[in-house]
């Protein structure tokens, strides 16, 4: 699949004008992105919560041979959660999603960000942006905690543009006002 090719600062100074479509591994990129945000905050309650009656069950030293094997289990099953089956869950339900690989054009004026494809779109307001977050390949433009706009960093241009964006973005945003 084509990537996304960046055109940078569009004419309207305040405005931001990314166009190409989205490749299998920026779906995947993201469901891992999100996945860890929900290990983050409830995989390893679940744990605890399961673990701590194991612990009160009696003496640790006579415990530790039965505790052992289930604790190892128990934190097998949160890796494998949280690095195989809740990212491969989201990617899942991300390509049934109208559009995901059609050409799309993502907007980011004054007040709102656009996102939209041949399928149709959805826009937000700067306001509601919560968080912006960088890695090395991406800028996950966020809304909410398990919602956002994933934005190859290739599809924005060099790291001056890429801060430039970041630093817009936050600075309209809400919960910077």
């Amino acid at each position: 699949m084509k990537a996304m090719e960046p055109t940078g600062l569009s004419p309207h100074p305040q405005a931001w004008c990314l166009q190409g479509t989205y490749t299998e591994q920026d779906l995947r990129a993201f469901a891992a992105f999100l996945a860890g945000r929900v290990a983050g905050s409830k995989l390893w309650a679940l744990g605890l919560f399961v673990l701590l009656p194991l612990l009160w069950s009696g003496n640790i030293r006579t415990t530790w041979p039965r505790m052992a094997p289930i604790a190892a289990a128990l934190i097998g099953f949160i890796v494998l959660l949280r690095f195989v089956l809740l990212p491969s869950k989201l990617y899942k339900a991300a390509i049934k999603l109208p559009g995901v690989f059609d050409p799309r054009r993502i907007t980011i004026h004054a007040g709102d960000v656009q996102n939209t494809s041949e399928a149709g779109g959805h826009t937000f307001r700067l306001e509601d942006v919560r968080e912006v977050v960088t890695t090395p390949e991406y800028l996950f433009v966020m809304v909410a905690a398990k919602q956002g706009i994933p934005i190859p960093r290739a599809w924005i241009g060099d790291e001056e543009c890429v801060a430039k964006l970041r630093v817009e973005l936050l600075s309209r945003s809400i919960t910077n006002a």
